[in-house]
């Protein structure tokens, strides 16, 4: 598949779990957000998120025009290990119950990744690649928990169309 192909099945992908909320095997964290910017009303811009740029990522910035009926990519940007290196992701995913009260920890582990700009950088990167594969196929096996609901603080910049929750578990009984 050349790079365009894919660059569009990771958004078209991304995109089918807009207003949801998600669980994806791996436990990577993504996300879709609108980025608000209160000079233009024409213009939606989104940013798509999968994964840790520490650990490995895919990252791009959507742009929708009402006028113009038109859609377009402002930036990409992938996170990968350089050539040669064999491709990890490492995050540290974890869930403390105390009670009624509880938190997570989701992070990624950093494994010298490189940021990959350019069509020409993420083509010449077969672990550039390999990411938008990876993110591809973990998304594609996406579990659809509930619609999006977290919480938008007042004055943010961001509001969530899109998150990620701990894959279901199964608890097994003594």
């Amino acid at each position: 598949m050349d790079l365009t192909a894919l660059i569009n099945s990771f958004f078209k992908t991304s995109f089918m779990y807009f207003g949801k909320e998600i669980a994806i095997p791996t436990n990577q964290l993504f996300r879709i957000v609108e980025l608000i910017n209160e000079e233009t009303e024409d213009e939606y811009m989104y940013r798509i998120q999968y994964g840790f740029p520490n650990s490995g990522s895919v990252s791009m910035k959507i742009g929708i025009s009402k006028s113009k009926k038109t859609a377009f990519i402002d930036d990409i940007s992938v996170y990968a290990l350089p050539p040669g290196k064999d491709m990890t992701i490492v995050n540290f995913n974890r869930r403390e119950d105390y009670g009624p009260f509880g938190f997570e920890i989701n992070v990624g582990i950093d494994t010298g990744t490189k940021e990959h700009k350019s069509l020409e950088e993420i083509e010449n990167n077969p672990n550039a690649i390999g990411m938008i594969e990876f993110a591809i196929s973990d998304l594609q096996k996406a579990q659809i928990m509930d619609e999006c609901r977290m919480a938008v603080p007042i004055g943010s910049t961001e509001i969530p169309c899109c998150n990620t929750t701990r894959w279901p578990s199964v608890k097994r009984g003594l």
